[in-house]
């Protein structure tokens, strides 16, 4: 979350419109070495989110009535931090182009501008995938939840992720829409999904039933007929 926020071209160093190419090409270029550095980090940064969806994926006994919904979440999630992860190779790769063709006949605006096109391309379908996957998460997870703060804040994420599938076909079809608007919108939805996939850890960790999967295989276990 810290590092996503520090990305040149972000919204606190080198802050430019996101909707304009040349000026995020050249807030990465300026910030060369951070953008490297960040970009390393959130690629890593991928594993121990996917490792956490895998845990959840195991909470979810095959008999459960809501196992289709977390996993087809799980999924969808896990697809978009392909997406995303994909995009921190294109920032290394733009960046080399911008500050390492030599051949003066070649056409570097052009190319670092394609892919960049692309870039935002698989951040799109990375949005989408999230929104859409956190929202069927939330919905499957707050079905098993009991009444109680987790049950809460899953059903604020089920309204929080509605949002962000909503603004992201909006992105897509509704043209003269505020894309900078939408883009921050998005940002911010992301950032308060992170936070409580933040709680979802915790709440495996302090061993709630319904996220532990020992546990949920133990209360499974006892309510068996002997």
């Amino acid at each position: 979350m810290v590092f996503s926020l520090l990305e040149p071209g972000g919204p606190f160093v080198n802050p430019v419109t996101t909707t304009d190419a040349f000026d995020v090409i050249s807030a990465m270029a300026e910030g060369a070495a951070f953008s490297h550095v960040t970009a390393t980090i959130l690629t890593f940064a991928m594993v121990p989110i996917f490792y956490g969806f895998v845990q959840i994926w195991r909470s979810a006994p095959d008999e459960s009535a809501t196992h289709f919904l977390i996993r087809i979440g799980i999924l969808s999630s896990a697809l978009a931090l392909l997406c995303f992860t994909l995009t921190r190779g294109l920032t290394h790769i733009i960046l080399h182009i911008v500050q390492h063709e030599t051949n003066p006949e070649a056409p570097i605006q052009a190319s670092s501008y394609t892919l960049l096109s692309l870039k935002v391309a698989l951040r799109y379908s990375g949005s989408l995938f999230l929104h859409t996957g956190l929202l069927l998460l939330a919905i499957g997870l707050s079905i098993r939840f009991p009444r109680g703060f987790q049950k809460i804040v899953a059903l604020l994420v089920i309204v929080i992720s509605t949002i962000g599938v909503i603004a992201a076909i909006i992105t897509e079809h509704v043209h003269g829409t505020d894309f900078q608007l939408i883009f921050r919108l998005n940002r911010s939805l992301i950032s308060v999904s992170s936070i409580w996939l933040i709680v979802l850890g915790i709440g495996m960790y302090r061993g709630i039933a319904a996220l532990n999967p020992s546990a949920s295989s133990g209360s499974e276990a006892n309510s068996r007929p002997r």
